[in-house]
């Protein structure tokens, strides 16, 4: 399998320093090469040592500059770009933000800010219409809140109910869908959405899938979650969308498990389950196809 990352210490030239990053970002062309002057139309664009982050129009009748950064990623912040790669692969590799500022010396409000953008951009990325499933494929199908207070301790989070599907199938293709409630035309709508008619649909007795056969056109088959997430008679199982809730869950912090938030983390992990060996070049794919 390959690995969803390169090592770091392969990686490190990378972000070793400014020049390096810049060096990097236009051969990836996120960052953009510019070839004549877009004001004047004659003159050739050029970097000098000088001013390495400036396009400079040689024509001297214009000498218009223009920077490296316009239009990326990058334009406007206030962290060196190879900061922002050594932010965002040490995100890619699962380290949460503590790790992150202790490791980069940034404080908590820049490790925050910046782990936030690189979630928007990868959600950007993610297709909203994705259907799993299709004639024999087993599709596990849940819904699981996040946001909940155990025992009414603590600081008050609004809950968020999530419907979720994952295919029992190599790829495990999922979706995730926030919804504001358990009944059965809000959970029918989106399985209509993102379940292929012919799957093999598990669920729980919840009432809320009462009819999914004929709603769907799919095989539904139950387990009885009181007695456990496998039914070892009939053999339905809700055991991988069980694992999908505590792996999606254990990477984001109860503050965020709110409406505020919860689109952008659930997208991230879609995001990471597409992108499955292969989170580098995905990332890098988001910088150079994402406009600013």
């Amino acid at each position: 399998m390959p690995r969803s990352l390169p090592l770091e210490r392969d990686i490190e030239r990378v972000y070793a320093n400014e020049t390096a990053t810049i060096d990097y970002l236009l051969q990836e062309e996120v960052l953009y090469s510019r070839d004549i002057c877009p004001t004047c139309g004659i003159g050739a664009m050029k970097r000098y040592q000088s001013r390495p982050k400036v396009w400079l129009c040689t024509n001297k009748a214009c000498r218009k500059g223009f920077s490296i950064f316009a239009d990326s990623f990058f334009a406007g912040n206030r962290v060196k770009c190879h900061d922002l790669l050594r932010i965002a692969y040490k995100w890619l590799a699962g380290q949460n933000y503590t790790a992150i500022m202790r490791q980069t010396g940034h404080d908590s409000k820049t490790i925050t800010t910046y782990l936030r953008f690189c979630r928007e951009l990868v959600a950007a990325h993610v297709s909203q219409d994705e259907v799993i499933g299709g004639p024999g494929i087993v599709v596990e199908v849940d819904e699981s809140k996040f946001g909940r207070r155990k025992y009414h301790r603590g600081h008050r989070v609004e809950g968020v109910w999530v419907l979720g599907g994952v295919e029992r199938t190599e790829k495990r293709r999922v979706f995730l869908v926030p919804v504001p409630d358990r009944k059965t035309e809000t959970l029918v709508a989106v399985l209509r959405h993102h379940v292929a008619p012919g799957s093999i649909v598990h669920t729980d007795l919840w009432r809320g899938y009462s009819g999914l056969a004929d709603a769907l056109g799919v095989h539904h088959l139950t387990v009885n979650h009181s007695q456990g997430f496998r039914d070892h008679e009939t053999g339905v199982d809700t055991n991988t969308i069980e694992g999908t809730w505590a792996g999606i869950k254990i990477g984001i912090a109860p503050r965020h498990r709110c409406k505020a938030f919860i689109a952008e983390h659930l997208a991230e992990f879609i995001w990471r389950r597409q992108n499955e060996g292969n989170l580098w070049d995905g990332f890098i794919r988001g910088l150079r196809e994402t406009q600013y």
